[in-house]
């Protein structure tokens, strides 16, 4: 587990240099019991929470790609839903070269 807890701590770094974050947030990767609000992600506050029990990596990189948009978006003044096809084809492009790495 801890191997994988290190290639997502990689894909954090990564993902956040595509998107240019001004800001990394804090990230805590979470079980199911510290899962609070049921979901694959959610943030509070500047911290991101992502549940990794029953997931495969590469559904949790999609998934802290998501939430780092949502950081992106919060550091460009935007609220969720503006310019949300700009940052989804940033989204989908940390995804593509995710998946060109492996």
């Amino acid at each position: 587990m801890q191997s994988v807890i290190k290639e997502l701590q990689n894909f954090v770094k990564f993902a956040a240099k595509e998107i240019s974050l001004s800001k990394l947030p804090k990230i805590h990767f979470v079980g199911t019991k510290e899962n609070v609000k049921a979901a694959f992600g959610h943030s509070i506050g500047t911290d991101i929470f992502i549940r990794i029990t029953d997931r495969h990596p590469i559904d949790v990189m999609r998934t802290i790609a998501h939430e780092l948009i949502h950081v992106k978006q919060s550091q460009m003044g935007k609220r969720s839903e503006e310019h949300t096809s700009e940052l989804q084809s940033h989204h989908d492009l940390v995804c593509r070269l995710l998946l060109e790495k492996k």
